[in-house]
C-alpha cells in the first residue's frame, strides 16, 4: 500500500473514532425531540405571520401578504 493511502486509512480511522461518539449522541437527541405536525406547523407559521390573511407560495410555504404578493415572488425565486 502506497503510503498516502495508509494515511488516508489512518486518518478516516481517527476521525471515525472521534465523530462516532457525537453521531450517537445527536441521533439519540434528534430521535426524542418532538415533532409537530405538518398540519400544526402551518398553522404556527400562519399565527406568527405579520400579515392579516397570509396566502402560501404553492412552492416553499413562505407566507404573503396577498396574491400579487406571492406571484412576484414565484416570478423572483423559483424562475
Amino acid at each position: 500500500m502506497a503510503p498516502i493511502q495508509m494515511m488516508k486509512k489512518i486518518v478516516n480511522q481517527i476521525l471515525k473514532r472521534l465523530v462516532q461518539p457525537f453521531a450517537s449522541l445527536f441521533s439519540k437527541i434528534a430521535s426524542e425531540a418532538p415533532i409537530a405536525s405538518e398540519e400544526k406547523q402551518s398553522a404556527a407559521k400562519k399565527f406568527r405571520s405579520k400579515h392579516k390573511n397570509p396566502i402560501a407560495c404553492p412552492e416553499c410555504g413562505k407566507l404573503m401578504k396577498n396574491e400579487r404578493g406571492v406571484k412576484q415572488h414565484i416570478a423572483k425565486m423559483h424562475k
